[in-house]
């Protein structure tokens, strides 16, 4: 990183660019180490490595410019991995990759919004080749979260539909809860979810995803208040969504829909979704 913020002073390049240089790697974790030093631990027996010991520098993207970067510079590689690449596997790549950056705090410093990633996500899918006019929208656990909240926060977007499996926690749709768990302090109150209900989303839950004590579930005060587990978060929050729709006379399209015997797996729940999502 050093290295090219002294080439880019030597060939003159402007401070704006300059500052994206370091900016786009963010903190994240530099992946391929960390996994190489877990590997070796593992063979030895010895104590996992801390992923904190394997971020980058930073700082995170403090600009649009430079979360745009950041998200291009994942995604280009990433693509190259693609096997029979269409519109559809384009777009769920981009957007497990926007979700793990959201998830991870790398856009806290900057003002990047959910119409943004709308907008450029599709700018990606049209560089990498697509022609589709909409999507359909697939997000597992914490990938859940984030298709839930584009539904909520981007009503206008060309999602012909999307499916929110076996979410952690949601952002339920009430203004007196704080955000992220409730709306307050958001940019949306519960008299302006016409368009959010009236977008085609399910709601898909595993029937046994019950495990409250599961490591990679949130448990805090605020999520804690949605229920024990994955199932019971769901099935409120879908409840409490569909009264806040009668509450406010609005249309409600949103579907429920939980799969006998499964419980948190990507595999068996994006199987169960497959059927929904290529209708």
């Amino acid at each position: 990183m050093k290295e090219g913020l002294k080439l880019g002073r030597e060939h003159g390049l402007p401070e704006p660019i300059l500052d994206i240089i370091p900016q786009h790697h963010g903190t994240r974790v530099m992946t391929y180490f960390f996994e190489k030093a877990k590997a070796a631990a593992a063979a030895e027996a010895a104590p996992a490595p801390n992923p904190e010991e394997f971020r980058h520098a930073g700082p995170k993207p403090a600009s649009k410019e430079a979360a745009i970067f950041m998200l291009s510079d994942s995604v280009e590689a990433a693509a190259r991995t693609v096997s029979e690449p269409t519109d559809e596997r384009f777009r769920d790549l981009i957007r497990q990759i926007a979700s793990r950056a959201i998830l991870d705090g790398q856009f806290d410093r900057c003002d990047l919004t959910f119409r943004d990633l709308d907008q450029i996500s599709e700018a990606f899918v049209r560089t990498l080749g697509s022609t589709a006019t909409d999507y359909a929208m697939f997000g597992h656990s914490a990938g859940a979260q984030f298709v839930a909240r584009f539904v909520t926060f981007m009503p206008k977007n060309r999602a012909r539909i999307a499916v929110a499996a076996n979410a952690g926690w949601y952002t339920t749709l009430d203004d007196s809860v704080k955000f992220p768990y409730g709306l307050d302090g958001s940019s949306t109150r519960e008299d302006e979810l016409h368009a959010a209900f009236a977008s085609n989303l399910v709601i898909l839950l595993g029937s046994n995803d019950t495990d409250g004590e599961d490591d990679s579930l949130r448990r805090d005060d605020g999520s804690d208040q949605q229920g024990r587990n994955r199932l019971e978060r769901g099935m409120n929050f879908y409840q409490q969504s569909q009264d806040v729709a009668a509450r406010e006379s609005l249309p409600f399209a949103w579907r429920l829909t939980v799969v006998p015997g499964i419980a948190h797996s990507h595999a068996d729940m994006a199987a169960a979704a497959a059927p929904m999502l290529l209708r």
